[in-house]
């Protein structure tokens, strides 16, 4: 338990960076770049304090985002709903419709950026395949930004229902 202590105090030092970090996570959201934070950080409960989003990302970094959540702190998508929990799990391996093999490094950082945050990805268009009969089914889009000014883009199916994901595939 010190250590976290520990890291939610170097956080907290690190606030000026965190700002930093949150003004840019902001400006990326509203130009519609794909790797960002939760849009929105839902105070409600603790309408009074009104503390930084640095502060609720030091928290987050040394505790992790459940600590958040357990103190009625939501993180919330784009639209203001609580996102399903599909971040990080595996697809399901139904069908592949395209190269899902990573060909270099920043591509399989891409595919595991993709699955990792596959709820803030970027609506396409729902799914008709027999593959994937349930209602729900949805293509998704993720952009991986290089250093180099190109991106990565990766398309996958999200059900929007059950939070599973599947066919993660790059499209250049």
């Amino acid at each position: 338990m010190i250590y976290k202590l520990v890291w939610f105090y170097v956080a907290l030092l690190l606030s000026p960076t965190l700002i930093h970090a949150y003004e840019k996570q902001t400006e990326l959201a509203s130009k519609g770049s794909m790797l960002r934070m939760p849009a929105a950080i839902a105070l409600a409960p603790y309408a009074g304090m009104a503390l930084a989003p640095p502060v609720y990302l030091a928290l987050a970094a040394a505790f992790g985002v459940g600590v958040l959540v357990s103190y009625g702190i939501s993180m919330l998508n784009e639209n203001n709903e609580e996102p399903c929990s599909s971040n990080g799990r595996l697809p399901l391996g139904r069908k592949s419709t395209g190269r899902s093999t990573p060909r270099d490094l920043n591509e399989q950082i891409a595919l595991r950026s993709a699955i990792t945050a596959s709820d803030y990805g970027k609506f396409i268009s729902p799914i008709g395949d027999s593959a994937w009969p349930e209602p729900g089914w949805y293509k998704m889009s993720f952009n991986y930004p290089l250093s180099n000014g190109r991106s990565i883009e990766l398309h996958y199916n999200r059900n929007k229902f059950t939070c599973d994901v599947d066919d993660f595939k790059f499209k250049n």
